[in-house]
C-alpha cells in the first residue's frame, strides 16, 4: 500500500474527450435539487482538489446513463471519461468487477430519467416562467 507523502491537496483532472455532455455530482448528494452539479462539455477538463489517499465517490451522468465511480489517489492524476467503457469491459473480462484501476473504480451503472438543472438553467426557466425571453 502506498504511503501518504503529500498532506496537502492533490489534483484529480477529469477530461471529457467524448462528444457528449457529462454532469458530475458527489454521489452522496446525487439528485438533491440544491447540490452542486458540474457540467463537463465535450473537450473540457475539470480539476478537483482531493486529499491524498482519501476515498471520494462521484456520479457521472450523460443522457439517462449514470455511472458511479470511486476515486482514491495518492498523487496528482488525470483520468479521461472516455475510459468508462474501456474499464467496464476490462472489469467484466477479468472477473474483478469493482476493483480499483489506476485509482478509479467503476462501482455501478444505472438509468436515471430525471434531468439535472444547473443554476444557470434554473434561472433561465424561472425567467421564462415570468414571460421573459432569454437568449
Amino acid at each position: 500500500m502506498p504511503s501518504v507523502t503529500n498532506t496537502s491537496g492533490i489534483s484529480f483532472g477529469l477530461t471529457n474527450s467524448t462528444r457528449q455532455t457529462f454532469y458530475i455530482q458527489l454521489r452522496a448528494r446525487y439528485g438533491e435539487p440544491r447540490s452542486s452539479v458540474v457540467t463537463l462539455e465535450p473537450q473540457q477538463t475539470v480539476t478537483l482538489v482531493l486529499a491524498s489517499g482519501s476515498l471520494y465517490q462521484y456520479s457521472l451522468k450523460h443522457e439517462y446513463q449514470v455511472t458511479d465511480i470511486s476515486v482514491k489517489i495518492w498523487h496528482d492524476y488525470h483520468w479521461d471519461i472516455a475510459r468508462l467503457d474501456e474499464e467496464t469491459d476490462r472489469s467484466r473480462s477479468t472477473s474483478v468487477e469493482g476493483s480499483m484501476f489506476d485509482g478509479v473504480r467503476i462501482d455501478c451503472r444505472w438509468q436515471d430519467y430525471r434531468q439535472f438543472l444547473t443554476e444557470d438553467q434554473t434561472s433561465r426557466s424561472y425567467f421564462k416562467l415570468q414571460g421573459g425571453h432569454y437568449p
